[in-house]
């Protein structure tokens, strides 16, 4: 549910059909050219540009050009790429030069040095060297957060930690990963929030629940999203047709068809014009 938040001096923006970077004033720092961007990452983007793949920095300068058919980046860990002439994601090493030896259908990212992979039919994750750490036992799986991750076991889903021990029975319809030590869960087709001891905290009686950062967390509400704060009140108005985590204070929304950022009073401190 969560589309990104504002985690970095800029940040992506589409503008008809090119991407560009703003600051966090809501000011052009980048004027939209690209065909896609990534998010910047210890001061490097990659962006699509005439076909050929390449990272700029902060300037907006090419700092290398690429050999990929495609790349993404997440805001933690390796770029995932997929090679020229190849049909499977792999990923970048520490300096964007060469490849790491993992082969995915999907590029899944690694968070705390951990990406799901699939064996035989179940699910486990692999460090960059492509080594099962924790086997694959699951039926599904996904990221890592607070050193602990959801894993799915038949047709609920519960908990792991990073020794692959099941520490949340699985008991929940659907369930997404912990930040700030709560994470969402859905029960009887409705999203709540629980602890890491897996009781629940906020009742389930959204139609969607995202990621508490700085107290907040995005909601659906009758079809919209809004936010709430750890106790389940309402804080900000659920108006919003999506809605992003809060950073330093911001939260990236769209609203009536326009990209903006929001304070935590739920004023617009940007909007697409």
């Amino acid at each position: 549910m969560d589309f990104g938040a504002f985690d970095g001096k800029l940040e992506p923006v589409k503008k008809g059909d090119k991407w560009g970077f703003i600051d966090r004033q809501g000011n052009w720092a980048i004027p939209p050219q690209f065909d896609s961007a990534s998010k910047f990452r210890e001061g490097l983007a990659g962006v699509e540009l005439d076909g050929r793949y390449r990272f700029i920095d902060e300037r907006g300068t090419t700092v290398r050009q690429t050999d990929f058919e495609q790349m993404m980046c997440f805001t933690e860990g390796p770029c995932a790429v997929i090679p020229l002439g190849q049909h499977y994601w792999t990923y970048l090493d520490s300096e964007g030069t060469h490849v790491l030896p993992v082969r995915q259908q999907i590029p899944e990212g690694f968070y705390q040095g951990l990406t799901p992979m699939q064996k035989d039919g179940k699910w486990g994750y692999v460090d960059e060297n492509n080594a099962f750490i924790i086997d694959a036992k699951f039926d599904e799986t996904k990221d890592f957060s607070e050193s602990l991750a959801p894993v799915r076991m038949g047709a609920k889903w519960g908990y792991a930690d990073r020794f692959g021990l099941t520490v949340i029975e699985p008991t929940f319809e659907d369930a997404y990963v912990f930040c700030e030590g709560m994470a969402a869960v859905k029960l009887g087709g409705m999203f709540g929030f629980i602890d890491r001891e897996g009781q629940v905290l906020i009742s389930p009686r959204f139609g969607e629940g995202g990621c508490f950062a700085g107290g907040l967390a995005a909601v659906t509400i009758n079809n919209k999203l809004g936010y709430v704060d750890t106790t389940g009140k309402e804080a900000i108005k659920a108006v919003f047709d999506q809605a992003g985590p809060f950073d330093s204070g911001i939260a990236r929304v769209h609203y009536k068809g326009k990209h903006g950022y929001v304070n935590r009073s739920g004023r617009f401190v940007w909007l697409e014009r």
